[in-house]
């Protein structure tokens, strides 16, 4: 589920983020409105591989694992926990 949060708890957020850290205020501000806070549950899928996604996610609690499936198992490619 989503929803909307208020763009100053956001900014501070994004401010933690590697990708985001030294921006200007404004230009966190400006990301701060498009962004949404989801909550997934554990069997919950963020995409298909190789399939296009309009989505930056950031993980601020708990992990993500990105699986590939190969000769029919899934493999663990990479797991994404918060900074």
């Amino acid at each position: 589920m989503g929803y909307r949060v208020a763009p100053s708890y956001t900014t501070q957020c994004l401010e933690g983020v590697d990708i985001f850290q030294g921006r200007a205020d404004g230009d966190l501000e400006r990301v701060a409105t498009l962004c949404q806070e989801w909550t997934f549950r554990v069997e919950d899928s963020l995409g298909v591989q190789n399939e296009p996604d309009g989505f930056l996610y950031i993980v601020r609690e708990g992990e993500v694992t990105a699986t590939n499936e190969w000769s029919g198992a899934s493999v663990i490619v990479r797991t994404m926990k918060p900074q």
